[in-house]
């Protein structure tokens, strides 16, 4: 099977895991990678842009996709970009619906689909958007339903065994703008978590470099007037935590090895809102547990046992703090969301989903 990838910019790690994935292209660049270890798939092209690492991918990427080659190629693309949807004569095409499936240029989109019939998909990567109607009824206009799909994202290569109960660190992972989204109720728990136990210290991954986060004032963006740190002990939610300074790190973007290693020294996450589903992803690959309290968030676990959820601040609360001393409890929660993870969102996940897909559509040869 060969497979396309669009690609706005250049990958360049020979590693993709050295790159940072808190950017733009995430899902292209976790295909990219779960395609290495895909064994139906024998050669992988790019368009856009060219891979120009080498190392494992070497063996199956063949470089950018010339126009000949599309006819017994696939392409998975992320959301529905009809300018190379339509550019070439593929042999079939998935689109990955993020959360907001609002398609423009209908018309050219309803060629496409009566072109391609069933092996022109729009996939949804998360288990809880697909359950809600809201997000298929408008591609429900003019896609036929059998070919809206769940397809889980590849969010992380596998899961990783042991038990974090023991572990001192709570994370808090968020790709940010504005540095007004570190005021909120699950920071504020955490700083009141490390308070009441010195052996505790707090992580916060921003994602984002200091210089593209900014202030909102009068809903313009203004530049951040001091230094992240300075600038988040002078929120009103943190300044009454200065005793705890010295145990907050907020980190700077990191590879994404580096991120799934902070993964593995912490005990719990702690998150709050429409978080971006990787994080909840990432840590309870790792067997970190975490209160989802938004949809985006929520909606990567949903369907998992165990699953902990509620918009209600003492709620949210009340449980954070058991899971740091009820071990039972704690170990319960945890195993449950690794399992549902390693059957749903790694790589060897994705590529068996992937595969069956394709197969029942006589596209896998």
């Amino acid at each position: 099977m060969k497979v396309c990838i669009p690609l706005r910019r250049p990958v360049l790690s020979s590693n993709l895991r050295e790159d940072n994935l808190r950017t733009e292209e995430r899902w292209e660049r976790l295909v990219l990678e779960a395609s290495i270890s895909n064994p139906a798939v024998d050669e992988i092209f790019t368009t856009g842009c060219d891979w120009t690492g080498g190392g494992a991918l070497s063996t199956k990427y063949k470089g950018s996709i010339k126009h000949s080659e599309a006819n017994d190629t696939i392409l998975l693309i992320h959301d529905c970009k009809l300018e190379i949807i339509s550019s070439m004569p593929w042999k079939a095409v998935i689109a990955n619906i993020f959360a907001g499936p609002w398609v423009e240029q209908i018309d050219l989109v309803q060629v496409l689909a009566r072109k391609y019939a069933d092996k022109f998909m729009f996939s949804v990567g998360y288990p809880g958007l697909y359950q809600q109607e809201s997000v298929l009824s408008h591609l429900k206009n003019f896609i036929e339903p059998s070919n809206l799909i769940l397809l889980p994202v590849p969010g992380v290569p596998a899961v990783s065994p042991g038990n974090n109960f023991l572990k001192s660190q709570i994370i808090w992972a968020c790709r940010i703008i504005f540095i007004g989204q570190l005021e909120n109720p699950a920071i504020s728990w955490a700083l009141g978590a490390l308070k009441n136990d010195p052996s505790l210290n707090l992580l916060i991954l921003t994602g984002t470099e200091e210089q593209a986060i900014f202030r909102c004032i009068n809903q313009k963006a203004e530049p951040l007037e001091d230094t992240l740190e300075n600038c988040f002990w002078n929120l009103p939610a943190s300044a009454p935590y200065q005793e705890v300074r010295d145990r907050v790190l907020l980190s700077k973007p990191c590879s994404w090895m580096d991120v799934l290693g902070h993964y593995s020294q912490s005990k719990v996450m702690a998150t709050w809102g429409k978080q971006m589903g990787h994080p909840a992803i990432e840590a309870a690959s790792h067997g970190v547990p975490f209160v989802g309290t938004g949809l985006l968030t929520g909606g990567s676990l949903v369907a998992c046992r165990n699953y902990l959820h509620t918009i209600d601040i003492s709620e949210f609360c009340a449980t954070m703090n058991r899971l740091l001393v009820d071990e039972t409890f704690y170990t319960e929660t945890a195993n449950a969301y690794r399992d549902y993870v390693a059957a749903t969102y790694t790589y060897e996940a994705f590529n068996n989903n992937l595969n069956t897909i394709l197969e029942s559509r006589g596209l896998l040869v």
